[in-house]
């Protein structure tokens, strides 16, 4: 029996889903109550995540991000939610990464954009 996929779905977000899921596995989940337990994680997650395209995906390439849809980003809160996290600061990102195109300034979006797409901020 094959496991269920949304209609909205394509292979590119099935390849993606399949490294977000092995990078979780290997970098998170290891990490995760230690985390709990300083209560932030560890910078250089951040800014692995960043490498495999967890941060801020749907931002325009011009700007640092892949320039893929918002599936993209579901996909890693839903990869999150299968390791019992809500949320790992993505969310965050994600709110402060879309005010910034909506409402930056040129400058501003070329200044913090791709910092958060790596992870670097």
């Amino acid at each position: 029996m094959q496991a269920y996929q949304s209609p909205w779905m394509t292979e590119d977000h099935a390849i993606f889903r399949d490294s977000v899921r092995k990078f979780v596995d290997a970098e998170f989940v290891p990490n995760r109550e230690r985390w709990i337990e300083q209560k932030r994680m560890d910078p250089e997650f951040w800014r692995k995540a960043g490498e495999v395209g967890m941060l801020c995906p749907d931002v325009p390439t011009e700007y640092g991000g892949a320039g893929v849809d918002f599936g993209f980003d579901v996909i890693v809160y839903e990869e999150m939610q299968r390791s019992c996290i809500s949320s790992f600061g993505n969310a965050i990102q994600s709110i402060v990464a879309h005010y910034l195109l909506v409402y930056g300034t040129e400058e501003q979006k070329h200044r913090w954009l791709p910092k958060m797409a790596t992870g670097e901020t």
